[in-house]
């Protein structure tokens, strides 16, 4: 696999100079633009973690697709900051409001557009984003003749190889700040407050039980509160359960998701 230090003036648009992107972007025209999130993940984990683990999956696919092909995939540097209004009651968590989001989103992939790149890949890797990232690329879509392409989240699955396996807290315990994300910036080497960790589960208040079920089937399916609440309110800043976490399970599951983002940057580079 490609070394980060020779990744780095390869693939990542920030370290590199405008007439080597200009060039670059002829192989594949395409260019990923990740958003993130910064804001609390509980006591053990740092704010920027949602943004550090989907940064790193669009960097292993981009490497992985020039060991493959030879041509590039270029990486955007990351909008750091995601919807995160429901974490605003801890301190350290940044979040613009929505529609700041969309219109920041909308006019930095506006501009790759006017610059060349023909198709663009818009990655995120926190659920707050779900309703602004499709409403940004709605109006990309609506706005230019570029290709774009929308991956909700980075936490994607596949049938023949499921991540979640790996866990040993199983799905219920792979939360915010739960297994999975202290296992991947485990694996990244970050710094991951061990005489922190919790120790417990998360202790979920939830006022709607039976529709909003945690680790089981709603009674009635469709209801999202995602936004409408304080995290506060509902657990003690994580979900899940981090404490069997571990770098080995962290980089399994790392190395999952950019073999996913590989799949779908081979058929986008088709279209």
């Amino acid at each position: 696999m490609v070394e980060l230090s020779e990744e780095k003036s390869r693939f990542l648009i920030a370290e590199m100079t405008s007439p080597e992107v200009k060039e670059a972007m002829k192989e594949t025209g395409i260019v990923i633009v990740h958003v993130g999130s910064m804001e609390q993940h509980g006591p053990h984990l740092p704010i920027k973690t949602d943004t550090t683990i989907g940064f790193e999956v669009s960097k292993r696919a981009a490497a992985k697709f020039f060991e493959e092909t030879g041509r590039r995939v270029l990486v955007a540097p990351s909008i750091p900051f995601g919807m995160s209004l429901h974490h605003m009651s801890y301190p350290g968590s940044i979040s613009p409001q929505p529609e700041t989001l969309v219109k920041l989103m909308t006019e930095i992939c506006l501009g790759f557009a006017g610059q060349g790149f023909s198709k663009i890949l818009i990655t995120s890797s926190h659920g707050g984003n779900m309703l602004w990232t499709d409403m940004a690329a709605r109006k990309i879509f609506d706005q230019t003749d570029a290709q774009v392409l929308l991956l909700k989240t980075v936490w994607t699955t596949n049938k023949d190889d499921d991540w979640s396996e790996y866990l040993k807290s199983g799905k219920a315990g792979s939360g915010h700040a739960g297994e999975t994300e202290t296992s991947i910036m485990m694996a990244l080497g970050e710094n991951v407050r061990l005489d922190k960790m919790p120790e417990e589960a998360t202790n979920w208040r939830i006022a709607l039980p039976d529709f909003r079920s945690v680790g089981g089937e709603a009674k009635i399916s469709g209801l999202s509160t995602m936004g409408t609440y304080n995290v506060e309110e509902i657990c003690d800043g994580y979900m899940g359960d981090p404490r069997e976490a571990s770098a080995e399970t962290g980089e399994k599951i790392l190395e999952n998701w950019s073999n996913n983002l590989l799949e779908l940057l081979r058929q986008y580079d088709k279209l």
